[in-house]
């Protein structure tokens, strides 16, 4: 099925740091744990203020596996910016790190918007047979993904991807290019 977690091994790029396909798994059910127990649940969405590092497709991974979308914000956008994008999106989490702005984020405690700091989340559940207990609660045709334009013609526009497109994009882009290297 398309919701199986079955990564490959994750590298990054600047900083050299890998993860094999069995450490993702660990973090991906650790994070999912983590996620509900803040509440997060089918249908929600959910902000990420930061990118570039391994622990963001964990938290794809983790955030789709419990039924919700993700909406990836750069962390360059203003804080009336991102206010606006949350008055759009009403996301349940906003999920940050040590390196995102504070400033950024000043406006989003009057929306009710809950900020959760992952920076001490980067740990992997040590029981390699907890991975393969990860039952998905997402459905194909549930959003999966929401990209925002730049909004240089006016307002930001949404996009919105379901797990289905995602899909469909992902198998044509295997048939055209292959899984080689």
């Amino acid at each position: 099925m398309f919701f199986d977690l079955a990564p490959g091994r994750l590298i990054e790029p600047l900083t050299g740091r890998t993860w094999s396909s069995r450490e993702i798994g660990g973090r991906v059910f650790a994070r999912i744990q983590r996620l509900q127990s803040e509440g997060l649940g089918h249908g929600d969405r959910v902000f990420v203020l930061y990118g570039n590092k391994l622990e963001f497709f964990v938290d794809v991974l983790a955030a789709w596996h419990s039924g919700a979308s993700l909406v990836p914000i750069d962390g360059r956008l203003t804080s009336f910016e991102i206010e606006n994008l949350a008055r759009a999106v009403t996301p349940r989490l906003v999920l940050v790190d040590s390196a995102s702005g504070a400033a950024a984020l000043s406006g989003l405690a009057a929306l009710d918007v809950k900020v959760v700091d992952t920076t001490a989340w980067d740990v992997a559940d040590e029981n390699p047979s907890n991975a393969g207990r990860i039952r998905s609660q997402a459905q194909m045709d549930d959003k999966a993904l929401m990209l925002f334009t730049s909004g240089s013609t006016g307002v930001p526009k949404g996009v919105v991807h379901t797990h289905r497109s995602l899909r469909a994009r992902w198998m044509a882009l295997r048939d055209i290019l292959g899984l080689d290297a």
